[in-house]
């Protein structure tokens, strides 16, 4: 049994969560999980978004967690989630919003998750987020209509996980990039 406790506790220190579905947007090849918590880190202070952070990680195989996490790193909870896409996705949405509950706005997201133009949950999520003053970070495999419209600032996966540049708007506005290590889409 899973216990979430911690998600409803308000931490002054915390002024941002990223909530990263391992399963989609997976850990480079050649890289660790601390190298790759490191650069989400590293690639939203370049951003502009400085502040404390913590990263929930959804993975959906328990086994490939341990691989992963072989040492404990500070910002990082991993959460096993299941194979289950519609679950997966579903259970870091209930996440977000307990998360959302407990840090008033002017808060922090980032959501980096595949393409979730059917989860109109999320959609109405960032709506409504918006207006309540925090700000969407998201990252993706590749640009979605879902990433032109919501998204404050916009990364690829591949960029965001070795530290890169969030995409301009130019960029945002194409639909044009693709990442090619996208995983989760049925082809491995």
């Amino acid at each position: 049994m899973l216990v979430f406790s911690s998600l409803f506790k308000p931490r002054r220190q915390c002024s941002a969560c990223v909530f990263w579905d391992v399963v989609d947007c997976p850990i480079p090849e050649g890289h660790n999980v601390r190298e790759a918590s490191g650069n989400i880190i590293k690639a939203r202070e370049s951003s502009g978004y400085n502040g404390a952070v913590s990263i929930r990680a959804y993975y959906g195989d328990m086994n490939q967690t341990m691989v992963d996490v072989k040492e404990p790193v500070k910002e990082l909870s991993c959460v096993p989630a299941g194979e289950d896409k519609d679950l997966r996705l579903e259970m870091l949405l209930v996440d977000f919003l307990c998360w959302i509950i407990s840090h008033p706005a002017p808060a922090t997201y980032m959501l980096i998750v595949g393409d979730i133009s059917e989860h109109k949950e999320f959609i109405k999520a960032f709506v409504r987020f918006e207006k309540q003053g925090y700000t969407c970070l998201l990252a993706q495999p590749q640009i979605s209509s879902v990433m032109k419209s919501y998204g404050k600032t916009n990364w690829l996966w591949k960029s965001l996980s070795s530290g890169g540049s969030p995409l301009d708007e130019d960029q945002s506005e194409s639909s044009q990039l693709v990442d090619s290590t996208s995983v989760g889409s049925g082809s491995s």
